[in-house]
């Protein structure tokens, strides 16, 4: 990799607009990985990565010692309860998140579920 370039690792589930914009980049090298992706297979992929998006993947305190290069974590959707916060803290990495991301579908689906209890409609739902 060349001096200049960050290594960012993406999961393959990323929107086509996000992956074209880094691709987009000439200072940012990005490897795509499944959502899948085992420790085992992610931890040496983290040598020279400076920064990752996560899907599902959990990222704690041993993946922060596979990535001595990371600057940042990102975590793609809603909470970050797989992220290992403190790991990343002690580093300074900042860990980035979409917290306005759906929050109207959110309290959809809460009034719904609201609505649902009051009417007592749940017995004939099939979840």
């Amino acid at each position: 990799m060349a001096i200049n370039k960050h290594e960012i690792m993406l999961p393959h589930t990323m929107g086509q607009g996000g992956m074209d914009l880094m691709k987009s980049r000439d200072d940012i090298e990005t490897v795509i990985y499944p959502t899948g992706i085992s420790q085992a297979d992610l931890l040496p992929q983290l040598a020279d990565v400076t920064g990752i998006a996560l899907s599902g993947a959990p990222f704690r305190q041993i993946e922060m010692e596979a990535s001595p290069a990371m600057l940042a974590v990102a975590r793609m959707g809603v909470g970050y309860d797989a992220v290992e916060v403190p790991a990343l803290t002690a580093r300074r990495v900042p860990l980035l998140t979409a917290g306005t991301a759906n929050p109207t579908s959110v309290a959809e689906q809460a009034f719904n579920l609201i609505i649902a209890l009051a009417k007592k409609i749940a017995r004939w739902m099939h979840w």
